[in-house]
């Protein structure tokens, strides 16, 4: 029997779990926080009104009346007692009882329930009747089986007898009113801004995952069926705005790489094909008379695809870190030693027609190798004895490496393309080449920063010219 495999939540109900876990906690911990508070207030509330309580009983005790009447005397505890209780106005959580004596007890009219049940419950009128003995009023709680309360007890005595003055609040009651206004209302406030966070959420991450959606569906039939051409619609400036257009950059990019792949594969199978094919042509036909020509000839054709290999395995290498490795080159004796070596190219008037000490933060090899290519297709396509000329000046913050040369000259419909792998300008079909040279040199100045710039008149001569940043410290020299 084939395990079964988990199935896994999608990352927005993911999301959406945590937003409500989060929200659902955060408004839990506040409704706590607040159904507390609210307690203590409740219970503070209670606290001054039962205070309250005992400063009146303590002013009626005195015998002060109301403004302008009599002051009154009390010739008992019983009759303060009595007198206090029967003034009393309670809530209906609230009862006043005086006791005096045995069994003189009395209770406040105002709340029968609650008084009813206070005279009921033995604890607390025990509590309250041996307050004689306590010296210290104050409000206390006491929690029995039939309730729980907050009371004060205030014992008053006089010359023929004492009693107790108490108030009682059910504090139960008190709580468990809070507790339901709770109940009925932050609770299910709460749990429908949960519940609305929840539909929010969904909906919201859905708009924002949308995107995402289209672009993994994307991905996946560029992976099924290797078309390039497709794109995701970037219809934000968002981040995923910005990652569908990176992705859609990415994928220009690869659909370039691979067109010039499968270009360079087709040209290099062209340019092999026809050494290839001289090769075997010759061994077919070689007899033991024609064999060192056919093996000269083959041998002449296997140095012309070593070049080409080698030339096409550099153009790889120019889109890799470390193709270049940048460190301060002086350029005037750079020239210096690529017209020493030039000088071996061919016979021509080699001259340095403009030096200058300039900086600039290159590779001097592959810089060499770009010239010494430049001075070679001078020779080239120029004639014997003609001048070809080096050269280095600074411009603009930019320092110009040219090779001038008097030759054949490039037409204006040519002077891009020649820069394209195995391309030749027209009219040059019998000269040597592989036709890799000019985007060597390309891709070595665009290597350091740099560029390829030509200047060329049909039968006068033609200048190429890599152009490269000069570094700061010749900048600011230079100004």
């Amino acid at each position: 029997m084939p395990a079964r495999r988990s199935v896994r939540p999608t990352f927005r109900t993911r999301l959406l779990a945590a937003i409500a876990l989060l929200a659902a906690v955060g408004l839990t911990a506040a409704g706590v926080l607040a159904y507390l508070a609210e307690r203590q207030r409740t219970d503070a509330r209670m606290t001054d009104s039962l205070a309250r309580a005992v400063t009146e009983l303590r002013i009626y005790a005195s015998g002060e009346s109301e403004p302008g009447g009599e002051r009154r005397t009390f010739a008992s505890a019983s009759e303060v007692v009595f007198g206090a209780v029967r003034r009393s106005v309670n809530a209906a959580d609230e009862c006043t009882l005086g006791l005096a004596g045995s069994p003189e007890r009395w209770v406040s009219a105002g709340a029968p329930a609650m008084c009813t049940k206070a005279l009921a419950d033995g604890a607390l009128t025990s509590a309250i009747a041996a307050a004689s003995a306590v010296e210290q009023v104050r409000v206390r709680p006491l929690a029995s089986p039939a309730g729980s309360y907050l009371y004060v007890a205030v014992p008053v005595a006089a010359a023929q007898d004492e009693g107790v003055y108490g108030v009682v609040m059910d504090r139960g009651a008190q709580q468990a009113e809070v507790t339901q206004g709770y109940l009925r209302g932050y609770v299910p406030i709460a749990a429908g801004t949960v519940a609305a966070i929840i539909g929010v959420g969904w909906l919201s991450a859905g708009a924002v995952l949308r995107p995402l959606r289209l672009l993994a569906a994307t991905a996946q039939q560029i992976s099924g069926s290797q078309d390039l051409s497709r794109r995701v619609t970037v219809t934000g400036r968002d981040e995923v705005g910005r990652l569908a257009t990176s992705f859609n950059e990415m994928v220009d990019s690869l659909e370039s790489s691979f067109d010039s792949g499968r270009q360079l594969m087709d040209d290099v199978g062209h340019e092999l094909r026809t050494p290839l094919t001289i090769i075997r042509g010759h061994l077919e036909v070689a007899d033991a008379e024609s064999f060192d020509h056919a093996r000269a000839l083959a041998l002449d054709e296997v140095d012309r695809m070593g070049r080409l290999v080698d030339s096409l395995v550099t153009l790889a290498q120019a889109d890799r870190p470390g193709f270049v490795r940048l460190e301060p080159v002086e350029l005037g004796p750079l020239v210096d030693d690529v017209l020493d070596k030039a000088r071996m190219l061919g016979p021509r008037d080699w001259r340095i027609e403009a030096r200058c000490e300039a900086t600039v933060q290159g590779d001097a090899q592959r810089l060499t190798q770009a010239l010494l290519q430049l001075a070679s297709n001078a020779v080239r396509y120029s004639a014997a004895d003609s001048q070809v000329a080096l050269g280095v000046a600074v411009r603009d913050g930019e320092a110009w490496l040219t090779v001038r040369d008097q030759g054949r000259g490039v037409a204006p419909e040519d002077r891009k393309r020649i820069f394209e792998r195995f391309a030749r300008g027209a009219g040059t079909g019998r000269i040597d080449g592989s036709g890799l040279g000019l985007p060597i040199v390309a891709a070595i100045a665009g290597a350091h920063g740099g560029r390829v710039e030509l200047n060329s008149t049909l039968r006068e001569g033609s200048v190429f010219a890599i152009v490269l940043p000069v570094a700061a410290r010749e900048q600011g020299g230079a100004a």
